[in-house]
């Protein structure tokens, strides 16, 4: 099908009996430099959509960046790495408690400078830290679910006894009918 330019609708245009296919759409805004200037974002925690709104773009089109240019996307691979190794060291520093330089200011009645007293700070271990670490590094021990397995003898499948009701006296089916229609008692 012919459009009103003359070209071929879908982006193929007839040369000489030849075709030649040409990219429909906006050209793209992408500029080699912004994968630098993104690794460099992510690194400091950007987002997706910070890059976006760094960019002047939508979400959408830094998605189609990172799939039309491998540089881009192992651009924000690597800062996003570097931002997630940061974060577990800091993760980890808080579940097993660190220490730091600190310096406190006094200003004594009647002095004319302030003092300054060199200490060191110790933070001590935080349980929360220690327990989010412990259930995503170790999570067989630490998850809260806890599964239950049942097993019949040495392991194997526990045996079922299938029962013919027309063999069962009146009185059992009656005791079975009444424990069936009890309340629980839990």
């Amino acid at each position: 099908m012919v459009g009103r330019g003359g070209g071929d609708i879908g982006g193929a245009v007839k040369m000489a009996g030849k075709r030649k296919t040409t990219k429909a759409g906006r050209p793209s805004s992408y500029q080699p430099a912004y994968a630098g200037q993104a690794e460099k974002l992510c690194r400091l925690g950007a987002t997706d959509a910070d890059l976006a709104d760094f960019f002047g773009v939508s979400i959408r089109t830094v998605d189609s960046w990172k799939v039309a240019h491998a540089e881009f996307l192992q651009a924000l691979k690597a800062g996003k790495d570097e931002a997630d190794n940061r974060v577990e060291r800091s993760l980890y520093q808080r579940a097993t408690g660190y220490s730091y330089d600190a310096v406190k200011i006094f200003m004594p009645a009647g002095a004319k400078a302030p003092v300054y007293a060199e200490y060191r700070e110790h933070c001590p271990p935080d349980t929360t830290a220690c327990i989010f670490w412990l259930k995503n590094r170790r999570r067989e021990q630490w998850r809260d679910k806890v599964d239950h397995e049942v097993a019949g003898p040495n392991g194997g499948a526990i045996p079922v006894a299938t029962v013919d009701p027309s063999k069962l006296s009146d009185a059992t089916l009656q005791e079975l009918l009444r424990a069936r229609t009890q309340p629980d008692p839990g």
